[in-house]
Order: structure tokens, then sequence, then C-alpha cells
């Protein structure tokens, strides 16, 4: 079996989503000369690094992460490429079979400047008519590669999967990873009423 961990370093000062909370670690006893044990406290933003969006996150009354069932983001997925473009559309996508109940993940360019210190403002990502492609076609979970899929304040890619309780996974750094099909692990936080999650994310390789 070989294991690929698809998720981003948490760091003090990392990039986030612009308007939200700043990953902090502060440590409170931090040396084993002066007390017993080491302990930390950390603040971090429920999208911060790779995270899960629930429904709750746009849909009123959506599902929150803790009401996530296992299987929506633990099982067969299947990895897609897809290079030179910004702009991912319906037919960007009809050459891969894809397949009801399927883990999405697209790596994309995204993927060569996710770990830079600075977002950048031209990311390649979604329209709205693609996220209606892959939702009519039944996957149960989409990921990406960059820290959100909308480039558009109106969120409409969001509105599309989450509206139809597809969770999606961002910020995944598919960097390493070749296309193919692989088991998928990436489970939230238990977080009661909490609308996104950061996770561990991990594909599996037999």
């Amino acid at each position: 079996m070989n294991y690929y961990d698809v998720s981003m370093r948490i760091w003090q000062g990392m990039p986030v989503y612009p308007g939200d909370p700043h990953f902090n670690l502060k440590w409170l006893n931090n040396t084993t000369d002066k007390f017993e044990y080491i302990l930390s406290m950390f603040a971090i933003g429920s999208h911060c690094g790779t995270h899960v969006d629930s429904p709750k996150h746009f849909i009123k009354d959506g599902q929150p992460v803790n009401e996530l069932g296992i299987d929506k983001l633990c099982g067969k997925a299947k990895l897609f490429y897809i290079e030179n473009t910004e702009v991912i559309r319906p037919k960007d996508l009809y050459e891969f079979e894809i397949e009801k109940g399927d883990i999405l993940i697209i790596k994309t360019d995204n993927s060569e400047y996710i770990h830079r210190e600075k977002l950048i403002d031209h990311f390649t990502h979604l329209t709205r008519e693609a996220a209606e492609y892959l939702r009519d076609k039944g996957i149960k979970a989409f990921g990406f590669d960059y820290i959100t899929v909308d480039i558009n304040d109106d969120f409409p890619v969001h509105k599309v999967f989450l509206g139809a309780g597809i969770p999606i996974v961002e910020g995944l750094d598919l960097y390493l990873v070749e296309p193919g099909e692989y088991f998928f692990v990436g489970l939230p936080l238990k977080i009661e009423g909490a609308e996104a999650s950061p996770i561990r994310a991990v594909l599996i390789k037999e």
C-alpha cells in the first residue's frame, strides 16, 4: 500500500482566504525543564489549510460537519488532472469516466503554487455549469487543489455542490500525486454545528 498525505502544512503566518482568521499557536507550558509536560493551545479558522465545507456553509438548515456521514469523505476516489486552463467548463470533463458515488478530485495547475506564502489572484476554478455537470453525475464529494473552487464572489460552485449535499474538500496538496484511482480519507473534526473543519487528507493506492 502506498500512502500519500495530501494535506497542507499548517503554520503560523500561512495564507488564508481573505477575511478569514489566521492560525495562531500559543505555548502554555513550553519546556520540560520548568514544567512536567509541554502544553499548547491554538486558534484556527474552520476553512484554514486543507478543509471540508459542509452544506451548512451556504445552505440554510444545511448539514453541519458533525452530521456528514463518514462514507461521504472516505471511500473510492478518482483523481483527474486538468492542466493549462484557468477555467474548468463541462467540456473539460467529458473525457473522464465519472460514476455515481465517486469521490471526485481534480488536480490543476494550482498544485504548482499551493505552497506559496501569498495567495494569487488568478487560479484555476470551476464554472457553475461544470459543477452542475458533476452534480448530475451523482458524485458524493468533490476535492480541489486550491483554498476555494470559486473565483466569483457569488460562490456559484459552492451553492451547486452544497445545495445537493455534496461536501467540498479544498486546499488539497496534489503536487506529487499522479492521476488515477485511490482510496480517499479526509474526515472533519466532529465539531457540533460547524459549517467546515480542517482535515488530514490521505490518498491510498494498492
